[in-house]
This record gives structure tokens, C-alpha cells and sequence, in this order.
């Protein structure tokens, strides 16, 4: 790992063409970072007293200094020339002067976190166009906050890639994507992998309701619940933003560890492309399942009991290769194995949908006079909705919501599990529709106001009367969590506080102007309605208070968590 390094920045700005650009040491591994809208974000460590700039300039002022003749190559210190946004958020004002024509330009410096920089190979715009253009020749660079190089393909010769990710948020102004790198890589402390997510939580002014939620999760006990870390994220010389880096939803070590069917597929299928194979839908009468989607001319491997990883998807789910759809309305999408066969589709929709059906049902049981507890991990179910509750999670049973099943062993039929959580920057009311913002402590995961959409697993999950010492826990459980967070040092004190310089970057960069039902604020920190963090940090306590009554049928009374 190379040593920390002290940034020394070279600014070529061309006037005219008011583009601009900075160059950190190669030790950063980023190189040129590029002025968007005459606006430097640079690293944290970038030292302002001494930034060497290059530009088509005769002079130059920095504040409300006097003019200051200037050649390229001269050394500035633009300090004095700090000043704040319209939001209230530091940065420094330089102006550079061409005969009779000036130009204003504007320095942030970010957050001391992780940055990641990208240089592709086909261009930005080449990405954006459909989420399946991957550019597989990229080369990806990540420091950590001190400068330090985690991973490198320069120095390692390599190339990695990277993709448009995402449904309806790869259509925002600020894209998510997904990065593979060439090699497994401890990242941050998050366990080695190839495949990372960086969450672009553009409609979230706070940035923490995915962190708030897989936090919450974990804590509950829901294995598998993703890890992540906060990250400035520059693409071909361009700041694009502050990023969750995360964990993706996926089998694998340090991820869902189930056992691997995807991979059994391609050994068994080595001379096969399966995802050239197309795909069959059939129609089942068979009680609950009502059809099957699979890619056919597929051999299956000996044993095709797991294992399988599923989202509840009734938004985008017939898009994908591989799905089942219930009685109940419901479509579920196997993801892994993502090309799967016949016979697999229909062993793991079987099940899915018997344990649908007595989920359901008013006595917990199916028409097989099943149990869903004889299908499912109970606790797993509950530690789901409770998270889905607790975060008022819009998305709650429509999409992104995930199940797993291993492999059998010993003759004996493993479970389906809830989880990992994942998607949840519609939550704690960050939406103006219904009353989804204003009230606070109503049921929504379990409620039947979404009635176009909302398709009732919640809601007939927590009817069965086994489920309430269960519905209790969890509840308490939750609470504690939250207040957890909300206390001084919590989650959300550190985390706004460490992020709030990226985050005045971020929105200075991108604005949020288009998309009117989310949310907006003129602030990131403070209190009340006029700042990011104060709606949420008000929002969470008054949920978290209203659920502990409605499922405890007591106040709650803070304490230290368990």
C-alpha cells in the first residue's frame, strides 16, 4: 500500500472554452480532474494555499482581492477567497481574467472519505445509453481517505469494467452503476469480491436512508444485510458525486453465502452460452404457481435444490430471464441462477408460492395443509417487515425485496429466508403521494392504501397470531436501533458530519429540480423541514415511537440497547 501523499494540484483552465482541469500527483491514480460549470470538487487533501495553475489567463483575483498580473505555472493561494453558496456551504472564489472577458470559477473541497476514479475506455455517454453497454476496458482507481492506493489497474496492468445500473433510478441525472474490478478486493473492510455497487441516492438529500436501512437490518439479524462504505466518485476527469459503495445482492463468499447452483449451471452447461439460449414461458395449474418463465435447453447438475436467490419484483420482473408468477399477484425473479431451467424454476416457484399461499390464508396454512413455518424462516420474515416498517419503505413487497434458499442437506429441505434488504432511498417519507410524507407512525407495509401496487404479503404476514410475540420483539428491537442512531455520536451525527462537505458537492453539482415528488431541501444539516437531516432525524423518531406503541401497546422508554 503506498504511503499518504500531499495533493499538489496543476489547474489548466482555458478561458474561452471554460473548461478546466486539476491534476493530482499520480500517486492518487485519478489524473486529470475536470471544472464542471467553471466548478473544481476537489480531494480533501488538496493543499489550497499552493495550487499551481496553468490557464489562458493575464491575471487573476482571488475574494474580493485586487487584480494580481499572472503568467501559467504561477502558484496561487485562493484561501482568501472563501466564501459560501446559496445553501450556506463553504467554498473559494477565483477569478481569471483574458483581455476584456473574465471568468468566475468556484472550488469545494470534499468530505475525507474513499474516492474512486474511473477512466473508460468508450466514454461516459456510451454508458449511460442502456444499462447492458458495459465498458469492460475501463481502469478503475481507489484511495482511501488518507491517500492511500487500495487497488490499482495501472499499477496491476489490468483493466476492470463498469455498467449503468438500476430500474427507475438509471434514469435520475445522477446514474448508479456497477463496477467489477479485475481481481477480489477487501475494499474497506468489507470482504474481497470483484463486483461493487455504488448507489447513487439521488433523491435522498441525506444520503443515509440505505445506510439507516441495512444498518437497521444487520442489527435485527438479517444475515447478509449489505456493508458499505461512503465514496467521491470521478468518471474521465469528472466529479460525479458522493456514492454508497456497497456490497451487491448476490451469492457468493462474503456476500449470500448459499451455495452456488449458478456456478454448477455453467460447469454442467461449459459448452453452452445460456444467455443465448431465449427463454419459454408455461402456464402451471398448480395451485398457487401460476407460470413459469425459464431459458430452455438447459442440463441441469445433479442435485438443483439450491442454491437460489429470489426478489419479489412486480415492477420490472418480466424483463428477466428467469421468473415464476403466483395466484397472489405476485412476480418473483430468480436471480441466481439467473438463466435457470425448467426444473428449477419450477422446484424453487413451487415453494416459493405453497409458502405464499399459507402466508395468506387465514390460519397460516396452505391447501396442502402446510405451515408457512414449515417453508420459512419465521424470524427472517419478521426482522423483513419489521425493516420495511420502521423505514417506511415505499418499495416494501413491490420490488427489491429478496429471499434465499440453500441446498438440501441430509434429505432434509432447507428453508427460504428474508433478506438481504436492499433499496430503500424511498423511505421515511421522502415522497410527496398519499400520505406518505406527512404521516408518520401509519402502517405501510402492512397497509393497503398502494392498492394498485401494494400486494398484501405484509400485511397478511402479521395477521397470524404466532407472528405477534415475534411482531413485539422485533419492534423493540428496532426502536432501540434507531435511537441508537439518533443519539449524539449515532450513526446519523457521525455520518452527516463526515459527509456533509461531499454532500454540498453533490448538490451544487447536480441539483435536484426535476423530480418534484421527492423531497427537497435548501440545507443539509439543522433542524426542522428546511434540512435534509432534520426531516429524517424528526420522521425516524416519530415512526420509531408510533410502531413500539402499535406493537408493544406501550410508550417507549429509551434505554441502553441490547
Amino acid at each position: 500500500m503506498k504511503k499518504a501523499f500531499r495533493i499538489i494540484v496543476i489547474a489548466v483552465i482555458v478561458i474561452l472554452q471554460t473548461t478546466a482541469w486539476i491534476v493530482p500527483t499520480s500517486a492518487a491514480g485519478g489524473g486529470e480532474i475536470a471544472a464542471t460549470n467553471n466548478v473544481f470538487y476537489l480531494p480533501a487533501g488538496t493543499d489550497l494555499t499552493s495550487l499551481v495553475i496553468t490557464a489562458d489567463a493575464d491575471a487573476y483575483s482571488v475574494g474580493t482581492g485586487s487584480k494580481v498580473e499572472f503568467k501559467a505555472g504561477d502558484t496561487i493561494d485562493v484561501t482568501a477567497g472563501e466564501t459560501t453558496d446559496e445553501s450556506g456551504n463553504k467554498c473559494y472564489k477565483i477569478k481569471l481574467y483574458k483581455g476584456g472577458s473574465v471568468k468566475t470559477h468556484y472550488v469545494y473541497l470534499l468530505s475525507e472519505i474513499p474516492s474512486i476514479y474511473v477512466k473508460t475506455s468508450t466514454g461516459i455517454n456510451y454508458i449511460h445509453q442502456n444499462k447492458e453497454n458495459r465498458d469492460k476496458d475501463a481502469l478503475v482507481s481507489i484511495v482511501d481517505a488518507e491517500g492511500n492506493s487500495v487497488y490499482s489497474d495501472e499499477e496491476l496492468k489490468t483493466t476492470s469494467e463498469i455498467k449503468k445500473r438500476g430500474n427507475a433510478t438509471s434514469n435520475y441525472d445522477k446514474k448508479p452503476y456497477q463496477i467489477k474490478l479485475n481481481k477480489k478486493v477487501d475494499l474497506f473492510g468489507l470482504g474481497k469480491a470483484k463486483t461493487w455497487i455504488l448507489l447513487a441516492n439521488y433523491v435522498d438529500q441525506s444520503f443515509l436512508r440505505n445506510a439507516i436501512a441495512f444498518d437497521l437490518a444487520d442489527y435485527l439479524g438479517l444475515d447478509y444485510s449489505p456493508k458499505y462504505t461512503f465514496v467521491n466518485l470521478y468518471i474521465d476527469g469528472k466529479f460525479m458525486g458522493l456514492y454508497q459503495l456497497a456490497e451487491k445482492v448476490q451469492i457468493g463468499n462474503n456476500r449470500v453465502e448459499i451455495n452456488d447452483l449458478e456456478e454448477e449451471n455453467e460447469k454442467a452447461n461449459k459448452d453452452k452460452d445460456l444467455s443465448s439460449l431465449g427463454q419459454k414461458t408455461e402456464y402451471i395449474d398448480k395451485g398457487n404457481l401460476q407460470s413459469i418463465t425459464y431459458v430452455p435447453n438447459v442440463k441441469n447438475p445433479e442435485d438443483i435444490t439450491g442454491g437460489y436467490l429470489i426478489e419479489m419484483d412486480n415492477l420490472y420482473g418480466r424483463r428477466e430471464a428467469s421468473y415464476f408468477t403466483t395466484g397472489k399477484n405476485n412476480t418473483y425473479v430468480v436471480k441466481s441462477p439467473e438463466f435457470a431451467s425448467r426444473e428449477q424454476v419450477l422446484y424453487i416457484g413451487t415453494l416459493v408460492a405453497e409458502m405464499e399461499e399459507a402466508i395468506y390464508s387465514s390460519d397460516g396454512y396452505n391447501s396442502s395443509g402446510r405451515h408457512f413455518s414449515e417453508y420459512a424462516d419465521v424470524d427472517s420474515l419478521i426482522a423483513m417487515y419489521m425493516t420495511y416498517e420502521m423505514t417506511k419503505n415505499w418499495d416494501a413487497y413491490v420490488g427489491s425485496t429478496f429471499f434465499y434458499k440453500d441446498k438440501d442437506a441430509d434429505g432434509v429441505t432447507s428453508k427460504i429466508y428474508a433478506g438481504p434488504a436492499w433499496d430503500f432511498d424511498h423511505s421515511f417519507g421522502n415522497l410527496h403521494r398519499l400520505t406518505f410524507h406527512t404521516d408518520k407512525t401509519e402502517l405501510w407495509a402492512a397497509g393497503t392504501k398502494r392498492s394498485d401496487f401494494c400486494r398484501f404479503f405484509g400485511y397478511y404476514l402479521i395477521q397470524h397470531e404466532e407472528c405477534a410475540d415475534l411482531l413485539a420483539k422485533y419492534a423493540k428491537s428496532a426502536t432501540d436501533c434507531i435511537y441508537a442512531m439518533l443519539a449524539e455520536g449515532g450513526l446519523i451525527d457521525r455520518m452527516s458530519t463526515l459527509l456533509g462537505a461531499s454532500a454540498a458537492a453533490d448538490k451544487a453539482l447536480i441539483g435536484y429540480t426535476r423530480y418534484q415528488d421527492f423531497e427537497s431541501f435548501k440545507y443539509y444539516t439543522g433542524n426542522g423541514t428546511d434540512s435534509a437531516i432534520g426531516f429524517l432525524t424528526d420522521f425516524m423518531k416519530e415512526r420509531a415511537d408510533g410502531l413500539y406503541k402499535y406493537f408493544t401497546g406501550e410508550d417507549y422508554v429509551p434505554g441502553d440497547p441490547e
